[in-house]
């Protein structure tokens, strides 16, 4: 059902992207990414010390809309986090993981319009992870061990200067990140991107 809404999602909007005011973003950003609790996997009771750690996304959004806009993109994100056992005999690993993120995010502009020099942006959406891959590593999570698709929702604020822009905003896990965790952790994270505006159309201001 999750799925059906997203794509859903996604179709409206590049449906009426014919009638509206079109900007091409692409951009390059940082994370950082946590668990809201240590996951304990069913299988091997030893529980995870999670402590978050940088990664970077690049990628591109399609902002929709003047005032008012609708901004679904696609990025790929590498996310860390540094894993301690509880149990001693194991040893301390990164958790690297690298996902398609596919957002969706519904946007108002509180300052300033298309033809200033400036403008703020408040945003909130959802968004649908594709896990890709998961780097070897000693305890051993792989690929399989996470949930696919995963989903969250994230608040952010923009600031548009010239034809530069920088984003920022937080996601909450809605979705467990593993399937054999029986705490069912889920990821929060940071996002700052920087990019550049493209406008591909524009409509009466």
């Amino acid at each position: 059902m999750k799925k059906i809404i997203i794509f859903t999602i996604l179709l409206s909007s590049f449906v009426s992207a014919s009638f509206a005011q079109l900007e091409l973003k692409p951009a390059i950003g940082i994370n950082a990414a946590r668990f809201d609790s240590n996951p304990s996997f069913k299988t091997d009771p030893d529980s995870l010390i999670a402590n978050g750690r940088a990664g970077f996304q690049i990628g591109a959004s399609l902002a929709i809309g003047r005032n008012m806009y609708v901004e679904p993109g696609i990025f790929y994100n590498k996310m860390n986090q540094s894993f301690t056992p509880a149990n001693t005999e194991k040893s301390v690993f990164t958790y690297n993981t690298s996902f398609i993120r596919i957002p969706v995010n519904f946007g108002f502009k509180l300052i300033g319009k298309n033809s200033n020099f400036a403008s703020l942006r408040i945003f909130l959406g959802p968004s649908m992870f594709i896990p890709v891959n998961v780097k070897e590593n000693s305890y051993p999570l792989v690929k399989a061990d996470l949930k696919s698709p995963q989903f969250d929702i994230a608040a952010g604020a923009g600031l548009n200067i010239w034809f530069l822009f920088l984003d920022v905003s937080y996601g909450w896990g809605l979705t467990p990140q593993f399937k054999d965790d029986s705490i069912e952790a889920k990821m929060q994270s940071f996002y700052a991107n920087l990019g550049f505006r493209f406008k591909l159309k524009n409509d009466d201001e």
